[in-house]
């Protein structure tokens, strides 16, 4: 299980490219907040994923714990994670 240092990813479904590490799609993420415990599935930036340029940031629905982790970290997690994971 990833751990981004604020969450412990679960899993992520979306696309990136490995070699050059670029993440192209990101659908969702479920993870786990350090803080409070919470698991926690997002999808939209109401509901603890937004896009920023560069990465994402994860917001914790329960304790509003947030994180951004840059594109790079996220395609290395995906990779990490498996084919499984991935749309």
């Amino acid at each position: 299980m990833p751990n981004t240092g604020a969450f412990h990813l679960l899993s992520v479904v979306g696309k990136a490219d490995y070699v050059d590490e670029v993440l192209e799609e990101l659908s969702s993420v479920t993870a786990t907040c350090r803080s409070c415990g919470a698991e926690f599935s997002a999808t939209s930036p109401a509901n603890g994923l937004e896009r920023i340029s560069g990465g994402v940031v994860l917001t914790c629905p329960k304790c509003g714990n947030r994180q951004a982790i840059s594109e790079a970290r996220f395609a290395s997690f995906m990779k990490r994670l498996g084919d499984k994971q991935r749309a």
